[in-house]
């Protein structure tokens, strides 16, 4: 079932972006995968994957998220190994566990509604073309999440 059809099924943000993750992991081969929602005062973020399986996902303030820099450029952020991570203050809330970290904006036309993110144990996970590849994907993902919040 496409994901747009879930949205128009009446099928909520909550449940959208579960499938939307288990879809994503699959995708990349990854087991770490999050989609953020800006709120609409644009000061924290709904953080779908963080701690799957709760009925309310956690909001996080955007300047202490991971994402904080995307979210605020509209540009993607790869970082590829765990010392890199570290030392980056813009991902400083990223799990001890994680090496590699992929994040892609969610835009809706020109404006930034959260962001997709791709976390992975293993160096150098992720590629340049995965990181085309979600890009991609999230240009799509973001208009069904914008419609689904209007409704």
């Amino acid at each position: 079932m496409s994901w747009h059809r879930l949205a128009s099924l009446g099928i909520d943000a909550h449940e959208v972006a579960v499938r939307v993750l288990e879809r994503l992991r699959r995708i990349f081969n990854t087991e770490l995968a999050r989609v953020l929602l800006l709120s609409p005062d644009e000061k924290t973020l709904r953080d779908y994957g963080s701690a799957s399986g709760m009925a309310t996902p956690p909001n996080v303030l955007v300047q202490n998220s991971f994402a904080s820099e995307v979210i605020i450029t509209g540009l993607p952020l790869r970082s590829s190994n765990h010392q890199k991570l570290l030392a980056d203050k813009a991902v400083h809330t990223v799990q001890s566990e994680v090496n590699s970290l992929l994040v892609v904006p969610l835009k809706y036309r020109t404006k930034v509604i959260g962001a997709l993110a791709l976390e992975s144990e293993s160096n150098n996970a992720f590629s340049a073309q995965d990181e085309q590849l979600l890009v991609l994907i999230s240009s799509h993902l973001a208009g069904l999440f914008e419609n689904m919040r209007l409704n």
